[in-house]
């Protein structure tokens, strides 16, 4: 059997035809290009609340509002990683981590 073919062709497939690498490369590329707005967006959110909290003198850096953030993210992490990522801290949450914290919350 070839390298990267599943027994019995149980390959995902996608209007009814197998998938391939280009095919998954175009989905993950489709995923980036979401996970940058949405990260756009969240850095907009932040930097509102940071004017917010400027403007009433408070503190930029909550650590209670930081454990809060990752605690919410480790709940929504249903996919792949996941067990790993709670052991050890590895994984989506340690990419996680780094993009929120240049933004802050």
């Amino acid at each position: 059997m070839g390298a990267g073919v599943l027994a019995n062709d149980q390959r995902p497939t996608t209007n009814n035809r197998f998938m391939d690498i280009a095919d998954w490369r175009r989905t993950i590329d489709d995923v980036d290009r979401k996970l940058v707005e949405l990260l756009s967006q969240r850095a907009q959110a932040v930097h509102e609340i940071g004017k917010l909290k400027a403007g009433a003198g408070l503190p930029v850096y909550e650590p209670d509002r930081e454990k809060i953030v990752f605690e919410n993210a480790r709940k929504a992490n249903g996919g792949p990683g996941r067990n790993a990522s709670e052991r050890n801290g590895n994984g989506k949450e340690a990419a996680f981590r780094r993009r929120v914290g240049r933004y802050g919350n």
